[in-house]
């Protein structure tokens, strides 16, 4: 072979190579800048929808002289129309019923019991 074809063979694989490299990564880049814009403003639209429940849960508490005990206590008095939900599932925020009455809360991106950053628990009475 031409040692002077070779080398250009050869510059272009390399050129090629370098462009395949650099597209990839322009391409990861902007997969993960949307996965993080994602889970922003899940994580915004969570605070918000804890916000609207605290005050929805506090006006109940106000009016019906107890606290509420579930999402049909909220809707029925016209609070919401539906329960509110949670982003990181598309399912109804998961509620608990204790002491200090009515709880919202989510398992955050993962899902699962416990974890960090966006993967935490997150409680609408703020615990």
């Amino acid at each position: 072979m031409d040692p002077r074809r070779f080398h250009r063979a050869l510059i272009i694989y390399v050129g090629l190579g370098l462009g395949t490299v650099t597209a990839w990564q322009v391409w990861r880049f902007s997969d993960d800048k949307s996965l993080r814009d994602t889970a922003e403003a899940n994580d915004r639209r969570v605070t918000e929808d804890f916000s609207k429940l605290r005050e929805a849960a506090a006006a109940f508490e106000t009016i019906h002289g107890h606290a509420a005990t579930s999402w049909q206590d909220l809707t029925d008095s016209g609070y919401f129309p539906a329960p509110l939900t949670d982003p990181w599932s598309d399912r109804p925020y998961r509620f608990l019923n204790g002491a200090a009455g009515f709880s919202a809360f989510t398992y955050g991106r993962d899902d699962q019991e416990g974890g960090d950053g966006y993967d935490a628990d997150r409680f609408s009475t703020g615990e």
